[in-house]
């Protein structure tokens, strides 16, 4: 994914020359003033940090998940960093969704020039060749192949097919299963373990949206032994590898619990007030209330119509 080939390409560039090297996930720039974020490398501010790196000729700030800046309530401090640092030398790789791209661009670079990489999913034929290649079966649904040329995707498919699932249906199907295989892990009964992991994600993935936060803060009654056997699973991962902060490890997974708790709450009455009344009223809850709600109505869901 993004970040791998962008993990791949610093730790080359690191290889063949002397490199400085600064990391951020855009999330980090939601604040309101600039030293909020930079003083935390020893009260210096944006331009101390630049100086500091003054007489450096290779510099990289790699900047993760930019198209976070649509959440922000104001993203004047994120532009001024980004332009100061490109002004002093600095190379700014920015991961970003395809989708968020154009709006980027006009909010935020603002006539900067760019130069793109773009991390296509595979196509039909590369899906089928690899299937050929490795010998595994490919299901008839044509949506869930699409599905399946995110590499993500492809990757959970696999892993269900080599613990023995059945080859889904339909994309319903495959989520279904990636919920019991991997957030719940049902097979995993003991204590009921199941039931308590998939309350503690629900319980995360509400608190991050009703709050327009980016990170989970652990709290004193939440279940310990769940965090730790969701981390072991890369369900959720720390965040910045600060210690009882947490993120989804990745937006697949993310995607996958709020849109679990959309149909919980849909199918108690095909009411979709029910849904609206779960989250507050952010703008990332209603983002991914509408991308649920366009696919339930593409799918031609008889009690929408």
């Amino acid at each position: 994914g993004k970040s791998g080939y962008v993990k791949d390409f610093c730790e080359q560039e690191i290889k063949k020359h002397d490199t400085s090297l600064l990391a951020f996930s855009a999330s980090d720039f939601d604040v309101k003033e600039e030293t909020t974020l930079f003083n935390q490398f020893g009260y210096c501010g944006l331009d101390g940090l630049i100086s500091l790196y003054e007489s450096d000729d290779n510099k990289y700030c790699i900047i993760e998940s930019a198209e976070k800046y649509s959440n922000f309530f104001d993203y004047d401090v994120f532009r001024n960093a980004i332009h100061k640092l490109i002004e002093s030398g600095w190379k700014i790789i920015f991961t970003i969704r395809k989708q968020y791209k154009n709006g980027f661009i006009n909010a935020i670079l603002d006539g900067i020039i760019i130069d793109e990489f773009c991390i296509e999913n595979i196509n039909k034929e590369k899906l089928t060749a690899l299937s050929d290649n490795y010998g595994f079966e490919l299901p008839t649904n044509k949506k869930l192949c699409d599905l399946l040329c995110n590499l993500f995707y492809l990757k959970l498919y696999l892993e269900l097919l080599s613990a023995g699932t059945t080859i889904p249906s339909d994309t319903k199907a495959f989520t279904d299963q990636i919920w019991k295989q991997f957030i719940q892990s049902d097979r995993q009964r003991q204590r009921n373990l199941p039931i308590r992991r998939e309350s503690f994600v629900e319980s995360m993935a509400s608190t991050l949206l009703n709050n327009e936060s980016y990170y989970y803060k652990a709290q004193s009654a939440d279940d310990g032994e769940v965090i730790s056997l969701l981390e072991d699973q890369g369900i959720i991962i720390p965040y910045n590898d600060t210690p009882g902060l947490w993120v989804f490890g990745h937006d697949v997974y993310e995607e996958i619990v709020v849109n679990h708790i959309f149909e919980e709450k849909y199918g108690e009455s095909y009411d979709l007030q029910k849904i609206t009344d779960v989250f507050a009223n952010s703008l990332r809850s209603r983002k991914m209330y509408r991308i649920w709600l366009e696919t339930k109505l593409k799918a031609g869901d008889s009690n929408l119509l």
